[in-house]
């Protein structure tokens, strides 16, 4: 995280990232872990040295499986096969 405003991104075994405009989908049959620094609050990482353990409040991670895509221009995922079914606002 030298970079906050650089996106990581992490690929597990016999998986890779199809980019096409601006757009990354996930292929094969492990997990792409994206690693996103823009919203950090506080992190040690600067007073730190090599192989000591680092702090960061507010990172977002992202986790990737087949066919989720997602988009750099919006900095957004989609979900494939999402299961998420939102909890209704009371009024």
């Amino acid at each position: 995280m030298n970079n906050p405003r650089t996106l990581g991104i992490g690929l597990g075994e016999d998986t890779g990232l199809f980019i096409h405009n601006d757009v990354m989908t996930a292929v094969g049959s492990g997990l792409v872990i994206l690693v996103d620094g823009r919203f950090i609050k506080d992190t040690n990482l600067t007073n730190i040295n090599l192989g000591e353990p680092i702090s960061i409040d507010n990172l977002t991670v992202h986790v990737m499986s087949m066919n989720d895509h997602y988009d750099l221009t919006t900095k957004t995922l989609t979900i494939e096969n999402s299961q998420f079914n939102p909890i209704p606002q009371d009024k």
